[in-house]
């Protein structure tokens, strides 16, 4: 069957299309479910007509009940289901909560996902990030996942980014379905029951059990890498060994993903081919596959990039048990499908993107690769065959690379053909030494030894990672026009590599210049842009003017490049210059006064803009009187008491009052 004639893939188009519309647009979770299942009846009343069942009409029916029901899950997962607990909560009001995920900690607090169970008694839904402070108490003994509390502290929202194309750590909580924040004391939360009653309960006490016997040991680093490449924890790694992982493009080694459960399926396959022999040995062997699947995501901490790994390849295995080439496309079409539909948030999950996408690549692309040679050798062939590999997962994911980092390790090939192969042997003696470790019988040599590897290996990366030249960084403005045109351009090639013929030839030339168009339109763009931006930063003032692809900035200190670099990346910004600023700026018609700590304020001319830096002690309400500002303008080098005051003087004279701290970046367009 035509991958495309998959009647599941026409499903999934339908279901994607419905979950987009029910999180961008307000639909009512009652009145959408009500819809569906009138939907549902009605199709299933004219299915009994076989005229009607294979009409094109039935088809359409079927397309738009599926949109129907991707609106429906969508709207049920998100804020706007009845039984949220934003619909029911009021401040003050008593909320009891569970711990369900523990995350990597910062200096001064311990942080978890919390999951709602009631408000005021009453039962309601939905996860907050919750911030316990660290002391003397809460640094000994870290709460437990699946631990209740009650409290009474206000939960709060989740504040967006202050400048422009800064990470949008809001929308990022947003698609995980967190929606609100709260942080507090020990004494502010009352523990009302402690018992394990989740899966993933007793695998975080699973963890803790493995945590406590790794502590004896005096390898730190190593350590951290073994917890994220066998249980699935990333919260002890430091941002050192993390950044030097990125780098070297093995950053998906950090993580267990398709790469380790895939691993750990072609172990199975091997391990368990003996059974085939069996009368029914495929179907045994492929349940006792999928136990184990799912057993080693249990021990991962069932995770979300864990249970979507396991679920793609279940579905795979089965696909393998069917032993039919586009089985497996139908495995990835079906364990999305799947997947989707019980959790719809997942298609804004970068991880979830870049999973199946890399899959995706795998499956077709990398044996249009390998075809072109073939080894005689064993060790060449399987060299060839992983080096293909790599180049087709790291081709397919490239574009979703560049439009979420902006950064592309061109070593990639060489970082993954070294540490691959050695993954799995990683894996297998991992699970070997947590046995033994739990056993109680782990002799030090081999865990010694153990951990030296894990060291080699981190050695390795991080020499990949030095080699700054083969690093592209901060590649500007990959945006969606051209995250969209490159994959078009990236199919048509592997349409051309599968079949040459005169019209996948045209497609993929026409793609070229399609990718072309957006970069000289995007080009065209950002030539055209000019703006003046009061950004804001805590304890110094930092104001740019924006000209076409420079970025003249005035500021004080040189030590904080990241706001710069950030918008840079977001606007195709190629040149950063440092400039002085004169007191009065002229901007497209604005008259701006800069007024900070060492201004003498005596200007006798009128302004529209007013804009205070350095908490200058000034009488603002006779310098308004003076001058007649438009608009006052205060960033965030400003005492916070200071432009409170001057918030009250702006209302009693009925003058806009711009607080960057509160309001974000001022700009002029």
């Amino acid at each position: 069957m035509n991958v495309l004639q998959y009647p599941i893939f026409k499903l999934l188009i339908s279901l994607v299309i419905g979950i987009l519309l029910g999180y961008h647009y307000q639909f009512d979770s009652v009145i959408s479910l009500y819809l569906s299942l009138t939907g549902l009846l009605f199709l299933l009343l004219i299915n009994r007509s076989r005229k009607i069942a294979v009409s094109a009409y039935f088809g359409f029916l079927v397309f738009l009940l599926f949109i129907g029901i991707g609106v429906v899950t969508a709207t049920i997962h998100s804020e706007r289901n009845s039984n949220h607990y934003l619909k029911k909560y009021t401040k003050g009001a008593n909320v009891t909560f569970q711990i369900t995920e523990r995350l990597k900690p910062t200096a001064f607090h311990n942080r978890y996902f919390a999951e709602v169970l009631r408000i005021n008694g009453f039962e309601a839904q939905g996860k907050f990030l919750f911030s316990l402070e660290r002391d003397s108490l809460t640094e000994v003994q870290l709460l437990k996942v699946d631990d209740i509390y009650e409290t009474q502290s206000s939960l709060k929202e989740i504040p967006s980014p202050l400048n422009p194309h800064q990470f949008n750590y809001k929308n990022y909580l947003k698609s995980h379905q967190v929606h609100r924040q709260l942080t507090v004391t020990s004494e502010a939360i009352q523990l009302k029951s402690s018992e394990t009653n989740t899966l993933r309960g007793l695998a975080a006490r699973f963890h803790d059990n493995i945590n406590h016997k790794l502590e004896k040991y005096d390898h730190p680093n190593e350590i951290a890498v073994v917890k994220a490449l066998l249980l699935g924890q990333r919260q002890d790694i430091s941002a050192i060994t993390y950044q030097q992982y990125a780098a070297a493009g093995a950053i998906h080694l950090l993580a267990i993903s398709g790469l380790h459960v895939g691993l750990v399926l072609l172990f199975l396959n091997f391990l368990l081919k003996p059974i085939e022999n069996l009368r029914r040995g495929k179907l045994i062997k492929l349940i006792l596959t999928i136990i184990i699947l799912w057993s080693f995501a249990l021990v991962a901490g069932l995770s979300a990039s864990v249970v979507r790994a396991v679920t793609m390849f279940s579905f795979i295995a089965y696909g393998m048990h069917l032993n039919r080439t586009h089985n497996i496309y139908h495995a990835i079409i079906s364990s999305m499908f799947i997947i989707l539909l019980f959790k719809p948030s997942f298609i804004f999950d970068v991880g979830f993107q870049l999973s199946y996408t890399a899959v995706l690549g795998i499956v077709w692309i990398q044996p249009l690769l390998s075809r072109y040679w073939i080894p005689r050798n064993k060790v060449s062939l399987y060299f060839w065959q992983l080096l293909t590999v790599t180049f087709a997962a790291q081709l397919s994911v490239l574009p979703l690379s560049l439009y979420y980092f902006h950064q592309f390790p061109s070593l990639f090939f060489l970082s993954n053909l070294i540490i691959v192969p050695c993954i799995g042997v990683l894996l297998g003696l991992g699970f070997l030494l947590i046995a033994l470790l739990l056993l109680n019988v782990l002799p030090n040599w081999l865990a010694n030894l153990y951990f030296e590897a894990i060291n080699l290996m981190n050695s390795f990366v991080a020499w990949i990672a030095n080699q700054e030249a083969f690093l592209f960084q901060y590649i500007h403005h990959f945006n969606e026009f051209k995250l969209i045109a490159s994959y078009i351009l990236i199919i048509a090639l592997a349409l051309l590599l599968q079949t040459k013929n005169r019209r996948r030839t045209v497609f993929f030339f026409g793609s070229i210049l399609l990718l072309i168009a957006t970069f000289i339109y995007e080009h065209k763009v950002a030539n055209r842009k000019n703006r003046l931006i009061v950004f804001h930063k805590s304890r110094t003032s930092e104001i740019a003017l924006h000209e076409g692809r420079t970025l003249k900035v005035q500021q004080k200190t040189n030590n904080n490049q990241r706001i710069f670099n950030d918008y840079a990346l977001g606007e195709n910004i190629k040149h950063i210059h440092i400039k002085q600023f004169s007191k009065s700026i002229n901007f497209k018609g604005n008259r701006i006064l800069i007024v900070d700590s060492l201004s003498n304020f005596d200007n006798n001319k009128e302004v529209d803009i007013l804009l205070l830096t350095y908490s200058p002690k000034i009488n603002l309400e006779r310098a308004l009187q003076k001058i007649q500002p438009k608009q006052v303008v205060a960033d965030g080098s400003n005492y916070r008491s200071f432009v409170g005051l001057w918030e009250k003087t702006c209302l009693k004279k009925e003058i806009p009052f711009h607080y960057t701290g509160e309001k974000g970046a001022f700009i002029i367009e």
